[in-house]
């Protein structure tokens, strides 16, 4: 079985395709395409860090990595959505939010967190946002 769904494709996928989950997200698609050589690169990381830092230490660390990103995300949508971001930011996001907060001065928001789909090739996803540039 395909992580694309059916090896037989219908040319108008049933409603109850496009709105439950029946098609695998980008991430899972990723995750499950990734090449051999890439996934080895990622694990002798992983095993490398986890060496470095100790089992407990490593998993703190990768939470806190995924915290992060949760954070700037969240940072982005609230600028996209409203147009302030909070007064005083973590140092760490501050500095990833300088990186791109001055392209956000100058667009127009169009959507923010849309799910989608693609019927054809039977994949779904999330847009973290759609804006025109000014």
């Amino acid at each position: 079985p395909s992580v694309f769904g059916p090896d037989e494709p219908s040319l108008i996928p049933s409603f109850e395709a496009l709105s439950s989950k029946a098609f695998p997200t980008v991430s899972t698609i990723i995750s499950k395409t990734m090449s051999p050589e890439s996934a080895a690169i990622l694990q002798k990381w992983q095993e490398k860090k986890r060496k470095e830092l100790g089992d407990i230490p490593f998993a703190e660390y990768m939470q806190n990595i995924k915290k992060l990103g949760r954070q700037v995300h969240s940072v982005i949508q609230r600028k996209l959505l409203s147009g302030s971001v909070p007064e005083t930011l973590d140092k760490s996001l501050e500095n990833y939010y300088r990186s791109v907060g001055y392209l956000l001065e100058n667009v127009h928001t169009v959507c923010v967190e849309m799910e989608c789909i693609h019927p054809e090739l039977r994949y779904r996803g999330r847009l973290d946002s759609v804006v025109h540039l000014r």
